[in-house]
């Protein structure tokens, strides 16, 4: 009957033949099983995993682990006969078809990113995807800001975060450095992949501010000096006193007195 269409499920890699013949509604005369189709039911691909040529493998979820910059970094899938791979990258807009292999540069900043690939059969049915996670290392090391010490004082650096190794810049590889000369620090240092990263700082040295009161002074009966201890931000007098100057009278005393500058 009318719409002369027949709909049948075909289990998966399964066939089925399908006949047909004509019935004549009003005279009850029948034709011949003679229109026949083959219809066809191919198994979805399972698409296998994705695989690293030369893996740098960090464990946990992950397949790989390459530096940020690193170039040509292959990956590939064991083809089945006669089908086709179509692979994707989001992050880096990576898009290939018709290859089980590709080569990648991972020029993007460190971090997590993930490869898809999905098989197409010999038959054109498209499978699962695959996907695999890939660790892009970009060692940050950071040394903080720029500092200054006085005079006769030194300074340590190290890093917030720990890295495998470390190279500064007068060749030592401890994992710190002390130093009370003035002038640029600068640090390497490289991750457990092998990744590579670097930071600087300048050191300042100021020097000790000086001070001068004059020479020895002696004073007569109710003769008075005014002491100065010069420009500075603190003052600390034998006395107590924490002015600028001091106004000292007769009687035989040593007095000294420490400043301290803007630079502590």
């Amino acid at each position: 009957t009318a719409p002369y269409e027949y709909t049948i499920v075909i289990g998966e890699d399964t066939s089925v033949n399908v006949w047909a013949r004509a019935i004549n509604t009003v005279t009850g005369c029948i034709g011949t099983w003679d229109s026949t189709a083959v219809g066809i039911s191919r198994p979805l691909p399972e698409t296998p995993p994705i695989m690293a040529a030369d893996p740098n493998d960090p464990g946990n979820e992950y397949l790989d682990a390459v530096c940020t910059g690193d170039t040509g970094v292959t990956y590939y899938v064991i083809p089945a006969a006669g089908a086709t791979y179509n692979w994707s990258i989001p992050a880096l807009g990576f898009t290939r078809e018709n290859t089980d292999e590709i080569q990648v540069d991972w020029l993007i900043t460190g971090g997590d990113y993930t490869i898809t690939v999905q098989e197409t059969s010999a038959f054109g049915c498209a499978g699962t995807e695959s996907e695999a996670l890939v660790l892009v290392a970009q060692p940050d090391p950071d040394l903080g800001p720029d500092a200054g010490i006085c005079e006769g004082q030194s300074m340590t650096f190290s890093t917030t975060q720990a890295y495998q190794n470390y190279q500064w810049h007068d060749g030592s590889t401890e994992d710190n450095y002390t130093t009370g000369e003035p002038g640029i620090v600068i640090v390497t240092v490289w991750d457990a992949y092998g990744c590579q990263g670097s930071d600087t700082a300048d050191l300042t040295v100021y020097p000790l501010p000086r001070t001068d009161l004059g020479p020895d002074t002696t004073l007569c009966g109710e003769n008075s000096i005014l002491l100065d201890a010069g420009d500075f931000i603190y003052y600390q007098w034998s006395t107590g006193e924490t002015s600028r100057t001091l106004s000292v009278y007769a009687g035989e005393k040593a007095l000294r007195v420490t400043v301290t500058d803007e630079h502590g």
